[in-house]
């Protein structure tokens, strides 16, 4: 009873100090004219009310900090759009049409941020931009997508912003290529060997730069020697300029804020450290003018700089705003500027108003070129832009270098179009999947992974084509395809052109054979048919079997011949029966089956057909056990109902595997796709990871250096298993099997051909 009481307390205070955040915190109203004049008690000419006199105009919303900042600090972001809303406007505006800009005060917090945002939706916006802490434009970023209404957000880094989809995109770059920037900026600009990180726990921005910092550091060569945790407000620094002088790195990178970085500068000096301090973009000019020499030769990232060779464009905009202003324009100014023009630019070209129109249209970009550089934006709605990197001499921040986005290309080829491809665009998903989560600890060798995607249109001539098309683009390996008869087409045109390629569910033998460059991550046909056979001899006790092969199928053929070989070891074939693609009657086949009455019926084949003969079967009064190879999935109950229940199937995997590394895989996986419960779906996920993991331990992305690595992988841990290739690049992998239930496929046990079964069975 008293916690009851105590929970009352804690909720009633909750509420009490949310309504006096309301109520007391300062209201910045959505639109201020450009000469800041208001109409009668105070409101602007376009508050809410309105709304209907605004009817006509392109409302579109900055939301950014106007309260709640440091003393002496100003959000750029709302001057910059008023300034070039007053051109537009003057010019005629946009689509013939005014635009009403409404500035909405986030109070630099993220509650602040969600509630600008979700006035900014009840108020019709077009669009928003803003954002720009990254902590205040994931919750804007929620709110928006939710309501379906595009963001721009300018200076938030966090790669999960634009993540929280489609409709959220960003005008710079992200902290994923940052921190693998700045790592490669220290390695082959500096010659840095070693590296010491100091991270400001107390907030995201500093623990993911160092993340990301040390992984691709140490994949390019370095070490690092020391990571040091603090928290600004606590009396850490000298000791942690002490372990850093014992430490003795060549760089020290420090991914905090102004503050807090400027005081673990001046500390490590008096301690004598004499390594570069390098940071990100959350330095200014303002750390050299509070420690002075201290900060000498640091470096850190920006967005622009007016020496940096970035491509840029809008010289005209750019013009105008420094024309009106004292100080020098800034990296936030500047990405207002390519914002706000952004956004205008897709208005324009969209031809309406309509906030999915506008959506489409910023997904769209190409060819815009503002004054940070040219825009296109990837599938997550992140750009592909070029970074500068400052150093400090004195007080100025003087431009030392750009780097530019690298990319490592992977083809990824299955069926877009054609019978397949239900099925195949689960291979497609489970490789973005991939390729994101690599992406987002800064790729591998502080190179993008990029996913050039092609259809084979589910047919061995489409496949033939798909490969032809990924060797003109310069892939430098090949995920794919799904089907043997598809990858036995690609195969050829990969092995001559020396491009690695590993399939993920291509089980026949003949894909690899003889080709050096040809790999796949699923187990083949032939210790598939072993298992089969092995699981019905020693866990089903069976000694007889009847075997049903799909004749115009070579899986199906290849998969009974080997079940076949291996039964007959130690029990015995009563029948064996063919039968083609095209029929639907399947009672002549299985009356002779059911004369022979096998304990087990092998029906290798694929759902359609598997799912009918075990239908008429029971219809029959068959009660023998079926048992399928990796062609059989959940489709089996569209087409036999329950009536599938009590049969088995040999599988790559299974969602209910009881590996921890594939239990925390589905739960990233499901969290974001609806269709997860498909082999095809893990091992495409384990074929990208396997690739990049090659090239790392390679050090190169060179075709022939990424098929070396790949040959000598010994014990590769993917959610499917641990993968070590033979001679011909087949794994050598257990067999999950599957049991059939009333309503649900569930995981049984797992087979290994050399020791029998593992596992308990569920």
């Amino acid at each position: 009873m008293r916690r009851f009481w105590i929970l009352a307390m804690i909720s009633v205070l909750i509420v009490a100090a949310s309504a006096w955040w309301v109520f007391q915190a300062p209201e910045t109203p959505p639109f201020h004219p450009p000469d800041g004049a208001t109409t009668d008690a105070g409101r602007r000419p376009s508050d809410a009310q309105d709304v209907e006199d605004a009817a006509d105009a392109i409302r579109i919303a900055v939301i950014a900090p106007q309260s709640g900042l440091p003393a002496g600090i100003k959000s750029a972001l709302p001057d910059v759009a008023r300034f070039f809303t007053d051109r537009v406007n003057a010019g005629g505006g946009l689509l013939g049409r005014p635009v009403d800009l409404m500035i909405l005060d986030n109070a630099n917090t993220a509650l602040g941020a969600r509630m600008a945002a979700e006035r900014a939706a009840a108020l019709k916006v077009a669009a928003v931009i803003g954002g720009q802490r990254s902590s205040n434009a994931l919750t804007m970023a929620i709110a928006l997508q939710d309501a379906g209404i595009p963001m721009i957000a300018v200076g938030a880094s966090h790669p999960d912003i634009t993540r929280a989809g489609d409709y959220i995109f960003r005008i710079n770059y992200t902290d994923a290529f940052q921190g693998a920037a700045l790592a490669r900026f220290a390695r082959k600009h500096l010659n840095a060997a070693s590296a010491a990180l100091m991270v400001n726990i107390g907030n995201t921005y500093s623990p993911f730069l160092a993340n990301v910092f040390a992984e691709q550091f140490q994949q390019l060569g370095g070490s690092v020697q020391l990571r040091h945790e603090y928290l600004p407000d606590a009396d850490t620094f000298d000791r942690a300029a002490a372990s850093l002088y014992a430490a003795g790195p060549d760089v020290v990178f420090l991914p905090g804020y102004q503050d807090d970085s400027a005081r673990m500068m001046a500390a490590a000096r008096r301690a004598g450290v004499k390594s570069i301090f390098i940071g990100a973009d959350g330095w200014d000019i303002s750390i050299p003018r509070a420690v002075g020499a201290a900060a000498e030769g640091a470096c850190f990232s920006a967005h622009w700089h007016p020496d940096a060779d970035m491509g840029g464009g809008l010289s005209d905009a750019v013009a105008a705003l420094a024309e009106r202003k004292e100080a020098p324009i800034g990296d936030v100014e500047m990405l207002a500027v390519d914002a706000v023009h952004l956004l205008f630019d897709a208005v324009r070209r969209s031809g309406k108003a309509d906030p999915g129109a506008i959506r489409d249209a910023l997904a769209r970009t190409e060819g815009f070129v503002g004054a940070c550089g040219p825009y296109r934006f990837d599938r997550n709605g992140d750009p592909e832009k070029s970074l500068a990197i400052l150093r400090f001499e004195g007080e100025k921040q003087v431009f030392h270098t750009t780097l530019r986005p690298e990319t490592i290309r992977f083809g990824v080829i299955f069926a877009k179009s054609g019978g397949a491809a239900t099925v195949n665009r689960m291979g497609y998903e489970a490789s973005r999947f991939a390729a994101d989560e690599i992406n987002l600890k800064g790729g591998v060798l502080s190179r993008r992974i990029e996913l050039m995607e092609y259809d084979n249109e589910t047919t061995a001539l489409g496949s033939r084509r798909a490969a032809e098309a990924a060797v003109r683009d310069g892939v430098r390996a090949v995920v794919g395809a799904a089907r043997s008869s598809h990858s036995s087409a690609m195969a050829p045109i990969l092995e001559a052109a020396g491009i690695p390629m590993v399939s993920p569910v291509s089980t026949n033998p003949s894909v690899t054979r003889d080709r050096p460059h040809v790999f796949r991550t699923c187990y083949t046909d032939r210790l598939q048919g072993e298992a089969l056979a092995q699981f019905a001899l020693t866990v089903l006790k069976a000694e007889t079997a009847a075997v049903m092969t799909n004749a115009d199928n070579q899986y199906s053929v290849d998969l009974a011949r080997f079940f076949i070989q291996r039964f007959q070891r130690d029990g015995r074939i009563v029948a064996e029966t063919d039968y083609l693609q095209s029929a639907n009657d399947f009672r002549p086949h299985l009356s002779e089956i059911q004369r022979a009455a096998p304990d087990v019926v092998c029906v290798p084949g694929y759902p359609r057909d598997a799912a009918f003969i075990i239908r008429q079967a029971r219809s029959m009064g068959i009660e023998s056990v079926f048992l399928g190879g990796d062609g059989w999935d959940d489709l089996m109950y569209a087409y036999a109902g329950d009536a599938i229940a009590g049969s088995y199937s040999a599988s790559h995997w299974h969602v209910d595997l009881p590996d921890p590394r594939s239990r925390a895989f589905v739960a990233r996986y499901a969290a974001r796709h609806a269709r997860y419960r498909s082999g095809l779906v893990a091992l495409s996920y384990d074929t990208v990871h396997l690739l990049a993991d090659a090239v790392r331990r390679a050090g190169s992305a060179a075709p022939e250096a990424i098929r070396n690595a790949l040959a000598d992988t010994r014990e590769f841990n993917g959610v499917t298993g641990p993968i070590s290739f033979d001679d011909n690049g087949d794994p050598e992998k257990p067999v999950v099997m599957i049991r059939f239930g009333p309503d649900a496929a569930v995981f049984d046990r797992v087979m290994d051909t050399g020791q029998g079964a593992s596992g308990d069975s569920q």
